[in-house]
């Protein structure tokens, strides 16, 4: 039995064309949790009255991303005993099919993550919004593929993580790695989770006949980067060995007063401050999870070097040097070390 957990605050207009398309499913054995992170737009009313038959759970305040979402999971696998959870975002429509294709290829030792694809202009496309985020050595992670035809894509293939608007998540796994870690709040969280599953030992996979569309646009908001400079150095410190911190300090360091000074020119340099103040009051926690990620690891740092990425392909994102001086410079830095990490 597969529960879907779909956390939604203030997105009602999606909310209702996601809950829409889900109930459409052609695969049946599923359950639908809600958890409602305290919204004002009338969504708590709308589901109760459209569609009895979900799970509702309503927190009354923001609790992010991975709090809400990890309510849901433990609810899903303790009350309505779920062998499998869907977490899906409000702004997705999944196909039909989809649940059926992912349930066809489940794996207990494998996170699955459907082939995401963009809807825009109140249109599904055939546009690839994710095949499996990216992730570069730094810590910078990203959606892979973007805006290829979906039609490139033939055979399932191995990711480096998954992406947060959908993932589908054995209870084996979960069980074994723990949920989403909710001092993140929100962004890089399902970078955390799908790289510790991989020290775990476990598997990223990306079905490409399992569909969603995705309400995807890349947020330039400058308050995102507070939590996403943060959280990203935040998942280095957690996951990675204490040799590959050592052996990318220098280049790390360079990449910290370049994000600074960029940070200055778009002037969000207070919130990347700010980030560094807030991330060292993580340390505590940071460390008690490091202490025990590192103590179950399984799968060695050079064997995992395979899935990160040299250098940042992502067009959306503003690099803090021209990109080719930025890229050649943690090209080449990583050629140097990446035999020994």
């Amino acid at each position: 039995m597969v529960a879907i957990v779909i956390v939604n605050f203030n997105n009602l207009q999606d909310l209702k064309s996601c809950l829409g398309s889900v109930y459409k499913s052609s695969y049946k054995n599923f359950k639908v949790v809600v958890v409602d992170n305290g919204s004002s737009d009338k969504s708590v009313e709308y589901v109760e009255k459209h569609f009895p038959k979900i799970f509702l759970i309503e927190t009354k305040k923001n609790n992010g991303y991975a709090r809400g979402n990890n309510i849901g999971m433990k609810f899903a696998l303790g009350k309505l005993k779920a062998s499998h959870i869907l977490l899906l975002n409000p702004d997705t429509l999944m196909d039909k099919d989809c649940l059926k294709e992912l349930t066809k290829k489940k794996n207990d030792n494998a996170i699955l993550q459907p082939l995401l694809l963009l809807y825009e202009n109140h249109k599904k496309t055939n546009l690839v919004n994710t095949a499996g985020n990216v992730l570069n050595y730094l810590g910078f992670s990203y959606v892979g593929d973007y805006r290829k035809k979906a039609e490139a894509f033939q055979k399932d293939k191995d990711s480096a993580l998954c992406s947060g608007a959908c993932m589908f998540l054995p209870k084996k796994i979960l069980q074994r790695i723990g949920f989403l870690d909710e001092s993140f709040f929100m962004y890089h969280e399902d970078a955390d989770l799908s790289w510790r599953a991989r020290i775990y030992g476990f598997n990223i996979k990306t079905i490409v006949k399992a569909i969603v569309w995705h309400k995807y646009s890349f947020s330039r908001n400058k308050k995102k980067m507070f939590f996403a400079e943060r959280n990203r150095l935040a998942f280095t410190l957690k996951n990675y060995s204490f040799k590959t911190l050592l052996l990318i300090s220098p280049v790390a360091l360079l990449n910290e007063s370049s994000v600074c000074s960029f940070a200055l020119k778009e002037k969000w340099l207070s919130l990347k401050i700010k980030s560094y103040f807030s991330g060292m009051l993580m340390l505590p926690h940071i460390f008690s999870e490091r202490k025990q990620i590192q103590k179950k690891r399984k799968v060695s740092d050079q064997t995992l070097s395979k899935y990160l990425s040299d250098e940042i392909s992502f067009s959306e994102i503003k690099l803090p040097l021209p990109a080719k001086a930025y890229n050649y410079i943690i090209k080449s830095y990583w050629n140097l070390i990446k035999k020994i990490i």
